[in-house]
């Protein structure tokens, strides 16, 4: 009967633990990958903060109703795994998001390698490292797609489909031109609020 008992209090005990590493550990206000916001919180003011959300979950969940999450000017930026997200609040009611910057964006991989980037003149250039992104950002400031690889120009600084491949507008070499080339990293662009549910009453967005 004893061991019965205590096979028993074994069992509850295993899955108590395992549903603690599911839910991850309590934000506090300097949080870590997959922490949960579990009521009114402030982060630590004015950083920066990065995160990859391999599980694509969220890299900060919000599992309290009622509550607010101020991240005090701090930024929530990508560190670079494509498809994850930033913040995730669903199913969850009567709950502020303010003062976040949310940053999902993260650099195309080997854009700095010269020897990744050929001259097809008119300063127009060609990425041969298979990147064909949707969006794109120039030193962080995000350029329309021009209409063919053929017609960059100021304006219109890239092009990129899955036939052709990567094209960008530069006097240059771009991995000498530019400081930054960028595509979204985070799944829904920049941050995943999940304001869908009817049933649910708060502010979506920052501020």
């Amino acid at each position: 009967m004893k061991k019965t008992i205590l096979l028993i209090c074994v069992l509850a005990l295993l899955c108590v633990l395992s549903s603690l590493s599911v839910i991850g550990a309590s934000c506090t206000s300097v949080p870590v990958e997959d922490c949960t916001v579990d009521g009114d919180l402030q982060l630590q003011g004015e950083s920066t903060f990065y995160f990859n959300d391999t599980g694509a979950d969220g890299a900060i969940k919000i599992n309290c109703n009622d509550c607010t999450f101020d991240c005090n000017n701090s930024n929530i930026v990508n560190g670079g795994f494509f498809g994850g997200r930033g913040i995730n609040m669903a199913n969850k009611r009567n709950v502020i998001i303010k003062n976040c910057n949310v940053d999902g964006r993260g650099e195309i991989i080997n854009w700095t390698n010269t020897g990744n980037w050929t001259d097809q003149g008119s300063n127009i250039w060609k990425f041969s490292d298979g990147a064909k992104p949707a969006r794109v950002f120039l030193n962080d400031t995000e350029y329309g797609m021009a209409q063919y690889n053929t017609t960059l120009n100021e304006l219109n600084r890239w092009f990129a489909n899955s036939t052709a491949g990567f094209y960008v507008y530069a006097p240059e070499n771009p991995a000498s031109h530019y400081s930054s080339i960028k595509k979204p990293m985070f799944k829904q662009d920049l941050v995943l609020f999940q304001c869908s549910e009817r049933r649910t009453k708060f502010k979506c967005g920052f501020g």
